[in-house]
Formats: C-alpha cells, structure tokens, sequence
C-alpha cells in the first residue's frame, strides 16, 4: 500500500476513533481493555493484510463498539445461547458502526462495514474470516490474561476454546508459535497439548 493510502486510512480510523470515543457512555476508564483490543485487532489486520480495505479497517477499529455504550450493550447474562448472544452482539456493533460512519461522513463504507461486522465472530467469506482472525489473535495475544482475571479460568477455558476452534488453520498456527507474556499461559499450553 502506498504511503499516501497509509495515511489516508490513518486519518479514517483516527476519525472514527474520536468519534467512538465522543459518543461513548462507558467510562474511560472502564473502556482500556475495550480500546487497546480495538487497536490490537487494527494492528493484527496491519500484519497479515496491509493492503485491506478501508472497510476492513474500519470493521476491525468498530467490530465490538457497542461495548463502549453501557445502556445499548447485549449482555451474555440475557442469553442461555452463547452463539445467539455473539449474533445479537455483532448486530448491535454493525447498527452502532453505521450511525459512527454517518456522522464521520463515510456512508459510502456503511454497508461493507456492517457486513463485515455482523459476521466478525463466525466468518463466512475471506475478509470477515481476517477479521474472525484478527479479532482471535488479540484475544490470545493481549486480552487473555484480563479475561482470566475478569471471568475466572472456567470461563477462560470455554473462551479459549471458541476463540481457537473458529479460526483459520493459519491463525491457530500463529497463537501456537506466539511467545505470549502471561501469568496465564498455562491455561492455553493446557488446552493446546489438548488438541
């Protein structure tokens, strides 16, 4: 990608994160490990594709926004299904992502966006199978110790398996040749001597 194509996504995805951040009810300082995953999901989709769309890095900059927003966010608690709970989660995120590309005067990427978004958690076509991917390996690489902290390790253990067993035989391969900084690390070396 030319320079001038970097810096013209730079200025899109600083756009769209000041917008998020304007609009944002949750606290600032509740939101840390909500911002530094959207960031680490960007720069995982810098790695393995740094040419994808503009589209592309917007959905990885706003696939899980509607955590930002206390009062609009699905909660895991209000379902017993867990796959039905990721559907309506990646629903609210793409409605949220289109009203944030409104107001920052990109409609022309609203509908790609919302695609995109609405099928980060199960994929079903290259770029949201990226972005499916993307979105794993922050989780493995930077959430994975505050989920285990957060949730404990029997949540951990369930989150680990969903996170790895949706994505690509080439992003699994990567978290196993991850050398990962975490004092939980052997919850993940457990689970991948497991398969």
């Amino acid at each position: 990608m030319s320079q001038a194509k970097v810096s013209k996504r730079n200025l899109l995805l600083r756009q769209t994160l000041v917008e998020l951040l304007g609009r944002a009810t949750a606290d600032i300082a509740a939101l840390r490990h909500e911002i530094n995953h959207a960031l680490n999901v960007v720069e995982w989709l810098d790695r393995l594709q740094p040419d994808a769309t503009d589209a592309l890095a917007v959905a990885a900059l706003l696939h899980d926004c509607e955590r930002w927003f206390p009062q609009q966010r699905i909660r895991r608690a209000d379902f017993t299904d867990y796959l039905e709970y990721k559907r309506r989660h990646s629903q609210q995120s793409a409605l949220l992502a289109s009203e944030i590309l409104q107001t920052v005067g990109r409609v022309d990427l609203q509908q790609a966006v919302a695609r995109l978004i609405q099928g980060h958690e199960f994929g079903g076509d290259p770029e949201t199978n990226l972005l499916r991917d993307c979105d794993s390996l922050s989780f493995f690489s930077w959430n994975l110790s505050d989920y285990v902290e957060e949730r404990g390790e029997a949540a951990a253990r369930q989150k680990i398996a969903f996170m790895y067993d949706r994505m690509s035989p080439e992003a699994q391969a990567k978290v196993r040749s991850m050398s990962l900084v975490s004092k939980h690390l052997p919850l993940l070396a457990e689970f991948l001597r497991q398969r």
